[in-house]
């Protein structure tokens, strides 16, 4: 099986899109990848000692999400675990409920 991964990233999500070149089959997901309030973490900046303090507190896991938080749900995607996973927005929000 070969497949070939199309990613979108930005927005209120990141957008992931698989083509199966051998059966012609066609997966898409949604990934809620974004914070309750965008501009807080990108107009003040997720670095800045306050902010980052402030936002630590508002998360259960008790850290920032990484570029590879997201990434090894986009993996669990690809492979045969999510075979029954059909239609779902998975948030990777470190336990913070944003909707």
């Amino acid at each position: 099986m070969t497949w070939r991964v199309g990613v979108d990233s930005g927005g209120t999500f990141t957008d992931v899109c698989l083509f199966d070149e051998t059966t012609g089959r066609i997966e898409v997901w949604k990934v809620a990848s974004t914070p309750d309030d965008p501009s807080r973490a990108i107009a003040q900046g997720r670095n800045s000692p306050e902010v980052r303090e402030r936002l630590l507190k508002e998360i259960p896991l008790g850290r920032l999400g990484m570029p590879e938080d997201c990434a090894k749900v986009v993996e669990f995607l690809t492979t045969d675990l999510s075979d029954y996973v059909t239609g779902q927005v998975i948030s990777v929000c470190g336990g913070v409920c944003l909707f």
